[in-house]
């Protein structure tokens, strides 16, 4: 209390009523006696109190309010007298001394609580007009209800500050665990600034960190880069924290739902750079995961999902490129190339087929596609006249063989290809009636047609890229047109109209009856031909490549383009209409082929494939089926063939397997086949084959007849059947009629034999040339024959070859004007025909020859494999002892390539590693072969060698030709040629002439070294045989058909023919001029 107070109560203590105490007048009291009192327990003394703040007097007395209380006789005895007081104008204000002042807190201390209350209350007396406002009962009232109210506000704000801070926490809590992490971001940072040393500090800021985290990767549209760095700075932030290790668990969770959703996104999205997120992800993971055991399952999940992501991304660029491709080819109105990127995405994933932007860039393809079909009205007129011979009528020397000889002509005729000439046959005969040249590698079996005029046939000549038409009965010429291109298949003719498919991308439209081309369809593609005629409106025609082309016939054009989807190349048969179906048979490897079925009853429209229908099989189809009815037969390689029931009723598939055979031994030919009644098929292949068609099979007749490989298709006049073969080890073709029906066998009534190439000519008299074919047969033919041309069907002689003979024949004039045969295995022969023609002797051979014979003495050397034998040509049996090859295994040895006699006793012979041997003939101690000399070219041999006088010529494989001398191989001259050597090498009189790649053919003057004399371009095909040297000029014959007659000093040209097909020529001097033969 203030001292004034405290002075008051001290006053009301000790006043009485009419004196004031003595310490307000300032008198000291007389001693007055001190009532006696009961002894007391002492207390000890209490050390003297520091002087304290007046306001913790009320503290200090409610903390003595529990001590025992002090009497008022306590109070007078120990209070000690209390200091004078001075008074003051308003109030008493007591002057201490300072031993006083000492005492004053004591006894301030030991004024009762309920004293100093009363005093704050009442306050001391005053006289009237002296009271204190302040000292009113009303307004102390007041101000104890104000400290009261201050004390219960400062309570209660507490309180409420308490409950706030909890709530505050409670609340960003309550966000964080709802997902609300915007919210409870800013929550907790507040509560972190407000309370940064809060009991919930750590709890609110490992949260707040987690809620940075989560709130990037667990929204509508995680980030999950910047979930990673949150998650990072989260790291940074804790980890020199004491709980981090506590922490281990969460940075697990949260761095594997990272990795694992940042792939999931990736995959979604499309985006590369998440799956670095995600690598960096598994870095944390695998810092923070236990080691035992190893979370082998989250990487393994982990794993699984990159490669799920890297595979949807890679898909999804692939996509994109070929998007780009697409877009930029259709830009550049190059379809194919569009569709080639479509089939390339395709190939790789085949479930984009059904992508919108795919689908909608195929249609833009096909509609650009048949935008590009651009027609052309030609109007070009046609030819009518023969093209002229450039020499006399050819020579055709053919053999014919008949069962029956009574059977007479009917004027019809069959036809065969042979040599590049299209032959007539009579067909009841089989005598060759007209012969038309038209070319080797036909495009096309020439087609039967009927115009105004007569019975014709459609051919295409590749000479001279014509189309031609001739009359059936004499092969008299009616049209030719000029394509200007090849032909790519057969023509259609509907209508009178010729439509044909040709190089470049092309379909012609011509006039049966004039040969005249009205249009032309040009396509942004080859073709594939021919086209197939569906419902008599419509030409279907399919591209190199992917599609169909459905072009109507009025008014011709292009009407839609359909996508098939196949592949450049992959169709070689063709197109099959069956009705409103169209097969394709499409080859899908080396060894497969795919049969697809094509709706084709709305022509005008895009043609659907009906997928349910596509058939493999074994081989690859490269010939045309065969339909009769509703049964369908389908070769492919190997000589297989299946056979299906077609049906074109939507409820029904459209090819049902019925049945499939294989031929045993196949050969790797083409196949024809020919459909007849009662379900019989015949197929000609490596033979002429007849099957039965079952309910659920085909059975093969055991029986078969014409053995060889079939070249061109069977043609059916009612039970007979045409086919043309030819045997492996020659070129010629036999041409055979067969009884289809007879039974149990099918029988051969006719045999013709065309196309035989001439193995030697040479002269049997003045006027005379005997001619060898390949296939045994010799004709002597004379000189009127030669003038008058025409064809001989009846041989002087003939050699009887073993029937299943595989190799070529070989046959050499010898020196003496004879001739020698040989034939390999099964039955190496050799045949010894004297210049007459007659067959002297037949001596059988231990072993096929690799080279031809050649002449030595009075007999042959035979090169066999890996030794020399010496055949005597008087005597049936050699009694000389042939050359063996130094090496360990004959069979290994390398191969002979062939020689030349440099006289009566010496011959020179080369082996294919490039090795030169000069054998000679002695006789002593007994006759035997011996090689005299042996030299090395240092590079294989592909040519045999030649000799001329003293001079040996080799030409080997590194481009070198060389000239030795004769007696001991001493080099004398080399020359580089611009070209391999690619023939014989030919020696007339001195000139040496060497055919260089089949371009050149440059000649060479022999001497002490080889003087090149000139240079002679070839097209490509070589000589015919060795040229001849006439009246001073040098006649030469290429295999193209190419006559020359040349200066031999200069290689000057004076005079030049072309003759059609010459490829088997042989050239004699023994008439003249000199004349070809075939």
């Amino acid at each position: 209390l203030p001292h004034e107070a405290q002075a008051e109560i001290e006053a009301e203590e000790w006043a009485d009523d009419s004196a004031p105490p003595p310490s307000i007048v300032g008198v000291e009291p007389a001693p007055q006696p001190k009532p006696k009192r009961k002894p007391r327990r002492e207390k000890p003394p209490e050390p003297a109190p520091e002087e304290e703040p007046e306001g913790r007097i009320l503290q200090e007395d409610e903390a003595k309010g529990d001590e025992e209380p002090v009497t008022d006789e306590d109070s007078e005895e120990e209070r000690p007298a209390a200091p004078a007081p001075v008074l003051t104008r308003r109030r008493l204000q007591p002057v201490e001394a300072e031993s006083e002042r000492t005492v004053a807190p004591a006894r301030r201390e030991k004024a009762p609580l309920s004293r100093c209350l009363r005093w704050l209350v009442t306050g001391r007396p005053v006289r009237p007009g002296e009271e204190d406002t302040l000292r009113s009962p009303f307004i102390l009232s007041l101000g104890t209800l104000a400290a009261i109210l201050l004390l219960a506000a400062a309570t209660f704000w507490f309180i409420i500050q308490r409950q706030k801070v909890q709530q505050q926490f409670d609340a960003a809590m309550s966000e964080y665990e709802q997902g609300h992490f915007t919210q409870a971001i800013a929550l907790l940072e507040s509560f972190l600034t407000n309370y940064p040393r809060h009991k919930y500090a750590r709890t609110a800021f490992i949260t707040l960190g987690q809620a940075k985290i989560e709130k990037e990767i667990l929204g509508a549209t995680p980030s999950w880069k910047n979930g990673l760095e949150a998650l990072q700075q989260f790291i940074d932030q804790h980890r020199d924290e004491p709980y981090f290790p506590e922490l281990r668990d969460t940075l697990t969770k949260y761095a594997k739902a990272i990795a694992l959703g940042a792939l999931k996104t990736a995959a979604a999205t499309k985006r590369r750079d998440l799956l670095q997120v995600s690598d960096n992800a598994v870095l944390i993971f695998d810092r923070y995961a236990p080691t035992d055991p190893p979370p082998t399952e989250v990487h393994a999940q982990i794993r699984a999902e990159r490669e799920r992501a890297e595979a949807t991304i890679l898909k999804w660029e692939t996509l994109q490129a070929a998007l780009k491709d697409m877009k930029a080819a259709l830009e550049a109105k190059r379809p194919l190339d569009a569709l080639v990127a479509r089939r390339q995405l395709l190939s790789r994933y085949p479930d984009l087929v059904s992508d919108r932007q795919v689908v909608q860039f195929l249609q833009q393809t096909l509609d650009t596609a048949r935008d590009l079909v651009k027609k052309d009205d030609l109007n070009q007129a046609t030819q009518t006249d023969e093209r002229p011979e450039a020499v006399a009528p050819a020579l055709t020397l053919a053999t014919q063989t008949r069962a029956l000889s009574t059977d007479r002509s009917d004027g019809q005729t069959v036809f065969v290809l042979a040599k590049g000439c299209l032959f007539g046959v009579d067909r009841v005969t089989g005598t060759p009636v007209w012969r038309r040249v038209i070319g080797v590698d036909s495009p096309f079996f020439p087609v039967k047609t009927q115009t105004s005029q007569a019975a014709a046939l459609l051919a295409y000549d590749t000479r001279f890229g014509e189309l031609i038409l001739v009359e059936r009965r004499t092969g008299k010429l009616l049209w030719r047109q000029a394509l200007g291109e090849a032909a790519v298949g057969p023509p259609v003719i509907v209508e009178g109209q010729v439509y044909q498919a040709a190089r470049g991308g092309h379909v012609y439209k011509l006039e049966l009856e004039t040969g005249r081309i009205a249009a032309r369809l040009t396509f942004s593609q080859d073709v594939h031909g021919p086209p197939v005629l569906v419902g008599s409106t419509h030409l279907i025609l399919a591209g190199d490549e992917a599609l169909l082309y459905s072009v109507s016939l009025r008014p011709f054009g292009c009407q839609s383009v359909s996508l098939l989807g196949h592949k450049p190349g992959s169709l070689v048969a063709p197109l099959l209409a069956m009705g409103s179906l169209i097969l394709v048979s499409e080859n899908i490897s080396v060894d497969r082929c795919l049969l697809r079925v094509v709706d084709a009853s709305r022509p005008e429209e895009r043609l659907v494939e009906i997928e349910k229908a596509r058939v493999t099989l074994d081989g690859q189809a490269r010939d045309a089926a065969a339909l009769r009815g509703n049964v369908l037969f389908v070769p492919t390689t190997g000589e297989r063939v299946a056979a299906f029931s077609v049906s074109d009723d939507p409820n029904q598939p459209p090819l049902t397997l019925i049945g499939r055979h294989t031929v045993k031994t196949p050969h790797p030919g083409r196949m024809f086949l020919t459909a007849g009644p009662d379900g019989q098929m015949w197929m000609a292949g490596s033979a002429l084959r007849r099957f039965q068609l079952k309910t659920n099979s085909i059975s093969l007749d055991p029986n078969l007849v014409a053995s060889g490989l079939t070249t061109q298709p069977l043609q059916a006049y009612g039970p007979y059947l045409f086919v043309a073969r030819r045997r492996p080890h020659s070129t010629a073709i036999w041409f055979v009629k067969i009884d289809r029906e007879a039974r149990p066998t099918m029988t051969s009534l006719w045999r013709t034999v065309l196309g035989a190439r001439l193995l030697t000519v040479t002269a049997s008299g003045s006027d005379t040339l005997l001619c060898l074919t390949e296939e045994g047969y010799l004709f002597h033919v004379g000189r009127n024959e030669l003038t008058q041309g025409g064809f001989r069907i009846r041989a002087d002689a003939h050699i009887q070859y073993p029937e299943d003979l595989a190799e070529p024949v070989r046959a050499v004039i010898l020196p003496d004007g004879q001739i020698a045969v040989t034939c390999g295995n099964p039955e190496p022969v050799l045949w010894l025909i004297n210049a007459q023609g007659q067959v002297r002797r037949e001596i059988p051979l231990d072993q096929p020859l690799q080279a031809d014979p050649i002449a030595l003495g009075r007999g042959l050397v035979l090169p066999f494999a890996g030794k020399l034998g010496y055949q005597g040509t008087q005597t049936r049996r050699s009694r000389v002892e042939g050359y063996t090859a130094p090496v360990k295994d004959q069979e290994k040895a390398p191969r002979w390539v062939g020689g030349a006699s440099v006289g009566d006793t010496e011959m020179i012979i080369a082996d294919s590693e490039g090795t030169v041997l000069k054998i000679q003939y002695r006789t002593s101690p007994q006759p035997h072969l011996f090689a005299a000399a042996t030299w090395s070219a240092g590079a294989p041999i592909d040519v045999p060698p030649t000799a001329h006088r003293d001079w040996i010529v080799v030409a080997d494989s590194a481009r070198r030709l060389r000239l030795l001398h004769r007696s001991n191989f001493e080099p004398l001259g080399e020359v580089h040629l611009p070209a391999a050597a690619s023939g014989r090498l030919y020696v007339v009189e001195d000139r040496l002439l060497v055919e260089a790649g089949h371009e050149q053919l440059l000649c060479y003057q022999l001497g002490r070294e080889l003087q090149r004399l000139w240079a002679l371009p070839l097209k490509g095909t070589g000589l015919a045989d060795r040229p001849l040297l006439v009246e001073g000029r040098m006649v030469l014959a290429e295999r193209s058909g190419r006559v020359c007659q040349l200066d031999p000093q200069t290689g000057q040209v004076t005079a030049e023919n072309t003759i059609n097909n010459v490829s088997t020529s042989r050239i004699s001097s023994n008439v003249n001029p000199p004349q070809c033969f075939r």
